[in-house]
């Protein structure tokens, strides 16, 4: 928050600048530590006070990443979102809905940027570990998606088209119609 201030305000770009490499420079350490005292959940405990710092550091970089995006610093909005997912599969990789839409986020920036290879390598992360919630949703067509529903769908529509996209083939084109379908 203080480093939208501060850019709103516009008469302090070295503190700006300053705050912004220091956020940068530690995202890496808070990220270990959150890892660390997850202490592999959901297979083991996590104590509930790592849990919800976890949470406020992911909403954080959620906000830091927007400030990269607008600025334009592609780079740093992709570093900032790989931490990011790193945080999300710490203490939420259960959670598909919330895993889904990080893994894309970070292939998405790294496609813009050229990095194929990255990309199609978390694009297909969500397909293997997505793929088989489809069926599920062909055989209940019709029925209301709840919000984490959708959230899956969009991310596994979204992996089969950047697959597909980065490997110029039309592997997935009947997955991707069937979740249009049910997406409609």
């Amino acid at each position: 928050r203080l480093l939208f201030a501060l850019e709103l305000n516009g008469k302090y770009m070295a503190v700006e600048q300053l705050l912004c490499d220091k956020l940068f420079q530690y995202t890496e350490t808070i990220v270990d530590e959150i890892r660390e005292k997850a202490n592999g959940y959901p297979a083991k405990s996590m104590n509930g006070g790592v849990w919800l710092a976890a949470m406020e550091m992911r909403s954080g970089f959620y906000y830091l990443s927007y400030y990269y995006k607008k600025n334009a610093f592609i780079e740093a909005q992709l570093w900032v979102e790989k931490m990011r997912t790193s945080i999300t599969l710490s203490i939420m990789g259960h959670y598909k809905e919330e895993v889904g839409p990080d893994m894309i986020t970070v292939a998405d920036i790294e496609e813009q940027l050229g990095l194929r290879e990255e990309a199609l390598s978390h694009y297909k992360a969500v397909v293997a570990d997505f793929d088989n919630e489809l069926p599920f949703y062909i055989d209940n067509l019709g029925e209301d998606l709840e919000e984490s529903d959708t959230k899956i769908l969009r991310s596994l529509l979204s992996s089969y088209q950047g697959v597909d996209r980065i490997n110029g083939t039309n592997s997935y084109e009947e997955q991707i119609r069937s979740i249009i379908h049910i997406l409609s």
